[in-house]
């Protein structure tokens, strides 16, 4: 659909002036009076060149390289990695980095690279919560590589499951 210039000209002021100034970023924009229009809206145009993301992002799916350290020294080549996503009482997501089943319990695998992103202190934020809300179901584990070239690593270790209010014969069967 083209846009004619009569069109525009019936238009009210200013959506005119908005108008005008997406067709034509060039031109300034004055109006009737002769004041210059002040945009109701801010247009933002698309840059020109391509927009690389940040290196610290990936696909879904894809391992970092200290995630791929991790399990082939760490893991032995064994783990699922984003195998499983908790949903966390205050609404939010926790997806841990691996799971692997240790002695018949699963345990969980957050992995962090020697280089600290701001993103850490969120994703720590919720690999806690995560372990308040679902310790008597899994085990925890938070691991650091080092720039040493060593792993440091912090187990939380399954707490007592909570207290039931009836006994177990009482429960339902399924």
């Amino acid at each position: 659909m083209r846009i004619r210039e009569e069109d525009i000209g019936k238009l009210p002021r200013h959506l005119r002036s908005q108008l005008v100034s997406v067709l034509d970023p060039q031109r300034p924009r004055v109006e009737a009076d002769g004041a210059s229009a002040i945009p109701r809206f801010a247009v933002r145009h698309a840059p020109s060149r391509s927009v690389t993301p940040p290196v610290n992002r990936l696909r879904d799916g894809k391992m970092s390289k200290t995630e791929q350290r991790y399990q082939r020294e760490v893991l032995h080549g064994a783990g699922l990695f984003e195998a499983i996503t908790l949903k966390l009482p205050g609404g939010s997501r926790y997806t841990a980095d691996f799971l692997t089943i240790d002695d018949g319990v699963p345990t969980l695998h957050e992995v962090k690279g020697a280089y600290r992103l701001g993103s850490e202190g969120r994703a720590h934020t919720a690999f806690l919560e995560a372990a308040a809300s679902f310790s008597s179901i899994f085990r925890f584990v938070w691991a650091t590589f080092e720039k040493g070239g060593r792993w440091s690593m912090k187990a939380i270790i399954d707490r007592q499951p909570p207290e039931r209010s009836r006994p177990d014969d009482a429960l339902p069967e399924m």
